[in-house]
């Protein structure tokens, strides 16, 4: 319970705040529980799109996104704008972790959040209540297996504490949450856009870990947009296709 309320405090808007007075270890430890947080934003999502359809899909979808953004997405597009301001600067090493660490937005940062809110609205349209259910919690565990897979760069902010101590434990119990949640939800349907999904993020991941020579907190919340998005559109490419 403890690491799943510390992983609720970090990765949504809470009304509430539980001193736990953990570890340093106890950060890596948590992340294990991330594809938990997952199952209720997809849930929270969902009734919110439901409730919301009969304005219309562009509408519901809009509206959906909206509340997503503000209860946890907004984190995760400030680390894909990040990443994206530090991809486009060519820099290596320190000068790249330092571009991602400055506060100002550039032009690719400002496309690549763009792309990413315009797919999400989108594919909202197109995907069905299920799929809206299960896609936060594939976010939610590409960032623990890139935790556990990558060494932080810097001993220094979430990412590295999400990162250092984690390892096949978290990567196994995050894995299993997420493939029983979508089994259960999509049933075999879950299993090839989910594999696209992380495989999307692991690839994007080891281009920019390889520049700096480890990953951020950046790189935390941009593998969970990308895979979030891939997921989406693997799904609803193969809803077309079956």
């Amino acid at each position: 319970m403890k690491y799943l309320l510390m992983a609720l405090m970090f990765l949504i808007r809470t009304p509430f705040y539980v001193d736990l007075k953990p570890s340093e270890k106890d950060f890596s430890r948590c992340t294990a529980f991330f594809p938990l947080v997952g199952v209720i934003l997809g849930a929270l999502i969902t009734v919110v799109y439901y409730i919301a359809v009969p304005l219309g899909k562009e509408i519901a979808a809009l509206i959906a996104l909206t509340v997503y953004v503000y209860l946890a997405l907004g984190f995760h597009l400030d680390g894909l704008a990040d990443c994206f301001d530090g991809l486009a600067s060519g820099k290596r090493g320190e000068e790249l972790i330092n571009i991602m660490k400055d506060s100002r937005i550039g032009t690719f940062a400002a496309i690549s959040v763009f792309l990413a809110l315009m797919s999400y609205l989108k594919l909202f349209t197109y995907v069905d209540y299920k799929t809206l259910l299960v896609f936060p919690v594939i976010g939610r565990c590409t960032m623990t297996i890139v935790a556990s897979i990558y060494k932080p760069a810097r001993k220094e902010g979430l990412g590295y504490l999400f990162s250092r101590d984690a390892g096949i434990k978290e990567f196994i119990i995050a894995s299993v949450i997420t493939l029983i949640t979508g089994i259960i939800v999509l049933n075999i349907k879950f299993i090839l856009p989910a594999i696209f999904a992380v495989i999307f993020a692991l690839i994007f991941t080891k281009n920019i870990s390889s520049r700096m020579d480890g990953i951020n907190g950046d790189i935390l919340g941009a593998s969970l947009v990308l895979s979030e998005v891939m997921f989406l559109l693997a799904g609803h490419i193969e809803g077309m296709i079956v």
